[in-house]
C-alpha cells in the first residue's frame, strides 16, 4: 500500500508541473506515468476500451482499418458491433495499438491532418468511441485544428448525452510538442493548442492528453504522461496495464530535473531557442536558401 501512495503522489507531483504547458490549471485530472509516447497512446486506448466495453458490453472484434481521403465517407459496412477511432494520419503507435486492441481505425485527412469536414459526418456513426487528434504530429511536422475538432465532439457529446447514448473520448497527442505548447498558451494574441484550456467548464467530452517529459524536459529516458479528464483513465483501476513505468527512483530524478529549471526556466529556454531559429531562418534567407517548413 505504501508503494502505491508513493507513486500516487509522485505522479501528481509531475503533472502538477505539466499543467503549466499542458493546461488544465483549475480542472480535475487523472494521470497515469508510462515508459514513453507510445505507451501512453496505448494506455489511452486501454481505457477508453475498457469504457466501451462497461458502456456497450463491447471493445474490439476485428483488424482492420480503412482510408478516406480526398473525399468520400467511410462505408458502415463493419460487422460485430466493432467499434471505432477516427483520426488523420497518425504516429504508427496508433496503429498497433488497433492491431493489439482489435478496434477499426478510420483516417479521415487532408494534407496531413484530421479532415473536419469530414470528421462532422463521421463522428455520427455510433460505433465511434474516439477520436485521435495530434498537436505536432509525427508523421508531417503539422498540427490538427484542435480548436474546430473539439467543437465538432463536444457537439456530438451534446447530441449523445441528450440521447442517453456513451460519449465519444477525444485523445490529443503531444508527446512531441512540449515547444509548441510554450509558445501556443493563448495568452498576449497567441493561439492556444492546449486542449485542456481549450476546453470550457462545462465542456462535457472525455479528454485525455499524452506528453513526454523525456523527449523536452532533460529527465531520464523513460517518463511519459498519460492525462484524462475524470472518469477516464481510471477505468484501468485493478487491471493489467499495457508496457512499462518508470521506477519511483526515475520519477523523483525527474521532479528534481523539472524543479531545478522551474517553469520559466523552461518558458525562457523555449523562447529563447524560437528566437535562435528565427534568426537562422533570416540568415538563411538573405543568403538566398529558402526555407521550407
Amino acid at each position: 500500500a505504501d508503494e502505491e501512495v508513493g507513486r500516487g503522489a509522485l505522479e501528481a507531483q509531475l503533472l502538477g508541473f505539466q499543467r503549466h504547458f499542458l493546461g488544465g490549471m483549475d480542472k480535475p485530472l487523472e494521470v497515469i506515468t508510462t515508459g514513453g509516447g507510445t505507451r501512453s497512446i496505448n494506455i489511452a486506448f486501454e481505457a477508453i476500451l475498457q469504457r466501451a466495453r462497461a458502456e456497450r458490453g463491447c471493445g474490439g472484434g476485428g483488424r482492420s482499418s480503412r482510408a478516406v481521403g480526398g473525399g468520400g465517407v467511410a462505408s458502415s459496412a463493419a460487422a460485430g458491433g466493432r467499434v471505432r477511432v477516427l483520426t488523420g494520419n497518425p504516429h504508427l503507435a496508433v496503429e498497433r495499438a488497433e492491431r493489439r486492441f482489435g478496434f477499426e481505425l478510420v483516417r479521415l485527412y487532408d494534407c496531413g491532418t484530421l479532415d473536419t469536414r469530414r470528421l462532422a459526418v463521421e463522428i455520427r456513426d455510433p460505433r465511434v468511441v474516439a477520436v485521435y487528434s495530434q498537436t505536432l504530429s509525427y508523421t508531417d511536422g503539422i498540427s490538427d485544428d484542435l480548436e474546430a475538432i473539439l467543437a465538432i465532439v463536444e457537439a456530438e457529446n451534446e447530441r449523445r448525452s441528450g440521447a442517453g447514448l456513451p460519449l465519444v473520448t477525444l485523445v490529443n497527442d503531444s508527446c512531441l510538442a512540449f515547444c509548441v505548447l510554450v509558445h501556443n498558451d493563448g495568452r498576449g494574441g497567441r493561439g492556444c493548442l492546449r486542449l485542456l484550456d481549450l476546453a470550457g467548464a462545462r465542456c462535457t467530452t472525455p479528454l485525455i492528453v499524452t506528453l513526454d517529459a523525456h523527449k523536452h524536459l532533460g529527465v531520464d529516458k523513460g517518463v511519459s504522461s498519460c492525462v484524462g479528464s475524470p472518469g477516464t483513465l481510471s477505468h484501468l483501476a485493478g487491471s493489467v496495464r499495457v508496457g512499462a513505468q518508470p521506477t519511483k527512483g526515475m520519477l523523483v530524478r525527474a521532479l528534481a530535473d523539472l524543479l531545478l529549471v522551474g517553469v520559466d526556466g523552461y518558458t525562457r529556454i523555449y523562447r529563447e531557442l524560437a528566437e535562435q531559429m528565427r534568426r537562422v531562418e533570416a540568415a538563411g534567407e538573405g543568403a538566398g536558401v529558402a526555407g521550407v517548413h
